[in-house]
């Protein structure tokens, strides 16, 4: 067969009058325009443009637009300088991701430092920002050549002797399509290795391990996507994914699907479901029962683990038989090395919250009614409301009204400390507060011959670790310190035959930060969230950002008040109750995936009691709304405005931008410069919480504390989205 020039041929027809299927420019610089090669509409393609176009991308890649490294270099040395007016350039962002003041447009406009420019002016910066959309790597001219050489029709005819007018084959000759008088043959198209590989379609998809879906069988009708039959779905084409939920792109009949709700997120929504409750559905077989006479919650961390703030106390009474090392649940000297009980006597005593003065004296309550607004004394923690609250569900699982198991409350914390600080061997050495504590415990509890174990340590910290900490850094001091308490305390002391788990909470609200760049925002709460997410015996109970706090004025601290520390230990009761009593498994509220469509963002989350749901934390005493619900998206220029916040399904959060993203792209969710650590998600989790919030006017609550929507009623139990930082392009 003699061979013909490209143009030579006729154009070609039509696959589907709704679906077409394009060829685009790919040369970064070529001087043809970037338009459409050959389309599919109606069974046939048309290719009338691609031999002039192919010739247009091969030139393109000799001449045209020049390229740069930086743009520093382009107003700086040879060829940029010399360019005439008119010139093109192009740089990448891989080279340069910077900005810089454009000296051609009006206004002192900030744009990129890479992209498409033009030579406006015979000065050395004279150069206008065109567009950022260029592709990132010029294609070579031999590669273009090397593409027009396959599309030559003497590769079909001496590679397969088949009487093909046009074929596509790989550097080796192996073919996988046939042009005959312009029309694409899909019945006789075969893969070159489908005897190999065992496929019988006429056009095949196979993995790296050999595994194969037929998508165009032998008779050149559209095959299914595997398993789509298997959940009710004919389609032309379909997408599934790793839990065999299928999507339908393509119908039956060669129409491209609705891009509605149900054919956009449907699929996913399903299968965020059936992630939770698979999460829902473990057994944890590892962890320690409550099976003890004394199990002990060991809270530790920094100021928000000794209750700081936390006054008036509320658990002021004992309803079950828990208990506490000496006169409170706290050392009688904050920041001492060593352990030592408040009222010098560290035999059990029924566990009752108290307020102790920066001094360690325990106040009476008029002097507590008394304190000024600000003052840091020592108050309800979360170690009474945990306690006591487990304790009812335990006694309601087992059907009486209290059994004779106890469960033991200390809190051993220090404020304004690193987990350096707080961690073994450092100086002071305030871990053998933690130690000396768990060791008073089964020592009163030997001496009654009866047996102790720990059931959880409970870690509240984070604060003083931001801003400086990285992710990776507070991850390994996470995992030495948890390392160490099970070496120390659940093996050294109480020599407990399964470990403990670690319960916490993200550092957050007035507290967090948002780091000096992109990647480096939330680091703490972002490094919590992981390290939960791969140690199996690790439970992140959610975020603190949701509860009444005293941060009443910008120079106050973000402390909890008293309704906030127990409002939280009832949360973190609930996910206690869940992994030691019911073994099942727990995670938070968070993000699964994210997809990025244009200008929508989608972010698939687990949700432990769906539906999604915005809602109001309280920022102090104060219900507060975003217009973007705590979102926040940021790409290399700057903040990318949201200009819409919606819930689709019961999973599934989408996000409407105002421009373009350009260049690397990060989504926050409670960042601290636009929301102060807060967001508004949250599940629509109806447990009943052991406690109400309490409002008594004359104890030293603030009057903002009187909130009619909460006083007397049980505390929400909805779960908080947790604060994240990731990147989405």
């Amino acid at each position: 067969m003699a061979e013909k020039e490209l143009s030579q041929y006729p154009a070609i027809g039509q696959i589907g009058s709704s679906t077409q299927l394009a060829v685009i420019e790919a040369g970064r610089n070529a001087q043809a325009p970037a338009s459409v090669l050959g389309v599919f509409v109606d069974g046939q393609i048309d290719a009338s443009g691609l031999p002039a176009d192919v010739e247009a991308l091969k030139a393109g890649q000799a001449g045209g637009a020049i390229g740069e490294s930086t743009w520093a270099r382009l107003i700086s040395v040879e060829p940029g300088i010399s360019q005439p007016i008119g010139a093109q350039a192009d740089i990448s962002m891989t080279t340069d991701s910077g900005s810089h003041v454009d000296p051609i447009k009006p206004g002192g406009q900030v744009v990129p430092n890479y992209g498409r420019f033009v030579r406006r002016s015979v000065a050395a910066q004279g150069w206008e920002w065109l567009r950022g959309d260029i592709l990132l790597d010029k294609a070579d001219r031999s590669e273009v050549e090397t593409l027009d050489t396959k599309l030559d029709n003497t590769v079909r005819t001496v590679a397969l002797d088949v009487p093909y007018e046009i074929n596509f084959a790989d550097e080796d000759g192996y073919t996988d399509k046939g042009l005959s008088e312009g029309i694409i043959d899909l019945k006789t198209v075969m893969l070159a290795n489908s005897s190999l590989i065992g496929t019988t379609g006429a056009f095949s998809l196979v993995d790296a391990d050999g595994y194969f879906v037929d998508v165009v069988d032998p008779n050149g009708v559209a095959g299914l996507v595997r398993d789509a039959s298997s959940v009710g779905l004919n389609t032309s084409l379909s997408i599934q994914d790793d839990d065999g939920y299928v999507v339908e792109l393509v119908t039956p009949e060669g129409v491209v699907s609705a891009s509605d709700d149900a054919s956009l997120y449907g699929a996913r929504n399903a299968s965020n479901l059936d992630a939770a409750r698979g999460i829902a559905s473990q057994i944890n077989s590892v962890s320690t029962p409550v099976g003890y006479d004394y199990t002990h919650f060991a809270v530790y961390g920094q100021s928000l683990s000794n209750g700081t703030e936390g006054w008036p106390a509320l658990s002021k009474t004992q309803p079950y038989n828990n208990v506490m090392v000496g006169g409170s649940v706290r050392q009688a000297s904050i920041g001492s090395a060593s352990f030592a009980p408040v009222g010098g006597n560290s035999a059990f005593q029924p566990l009752v919250a108290n307020v102790m003065s920066t001094s360690m004296a325990v106040l009476t309550d008029a002097e507590v009614a008394a304190l000024p607004p600000g003052n840091g004394a020592f108050g309800e923690t979360v170690a009474e409301g945990l306690v006591n609250s487990l304790k009812k569900l335990h006694n309601l699982r087992k059907g009486v009204m209290d059994d004779s198991i106890s469960f033991v409350a200390s809190s051993s914390g220090v404020g304004g400390r690193t987990i350096a600080q707080l961690t073994k061997g450092a100086s002071p050495n305030i871990w053998n507060v933690l130690v000396g504590h768990s060791q008073a415990a089964k020592a009163n509890a030997s001496s009654e011959g009866k047996t102790y174990g720990v059931g959880a340590l409970v870690w509240l910290q984070g604060e003083n670790d931001y801003p400086s900490s990285t992710r990776q850094a507070h991850k390994a001091a996470l995992a030495q310190l948890w390392s160490d308490f099970k070496v120390d305390v659940a093996a050294g002391v109480a020599a407990q035959p399964m470990p403990p788990v670690m319960l916490m909470y993200q550092t957050g609200a007035s507290f967090t930060s948002d780091g000096n760049g992109m990647d480096t925002a939330l680091a703490v709460g972002q490094a919590q969230l992981e390290f939960s997410e791969e140690n199996s015996d690790v439970y992140l109970v959610g975020p603190v950002y949701p509860y009444t706090d005293k941060h009443t004025s910008p120079t106050a601290n973000g402390h909890l008040d008293s309704n906030g520390y127990r409002w939280w230990a009832n949360m973190a009761a609930k996910v206690a109750y869940k992994v030691l009593e019911l073994r099942q498994g727990w995670k938070p509220l968070s993000p699964r995936n994210v997809a990025v469509a244009g200008r929508k963002i989608s972010i698939d989350f687990h949700v432990p009691e769906p539906p999604l749901a915005f809602d109001t934390p309280y920022l102090s005493y104060t219900p507060t709304d975003f217009a973007d619900k705590g979102f926040t998206v940021r790409d290399s220029i700057g903040v990318v405005p949201v200009s819409g916040v919606r819930i689709v399904f019961d999973t599934i959060v989408e996000l409407t931008l105002s421009r373009d993203l350009v260049g690397a792209a990060y989504l926050r969710y409670a960042d601290k410069t636009y929301h102060d650590g807060n967001g508004c998600l949250r599940d629509s989790d109806s447990f009943v919480a052991p406690d109400r919030y309490v409002y008594q006017a004359g104890s030293g609550q603030y009057p903002e504390a009187n909130i009619a929507a909460l006083v007397d009623k049980p505390y929400p139990m909805h779960n908080w989205c947790v604060a994240f930082n990731l990147k989405i392009q």
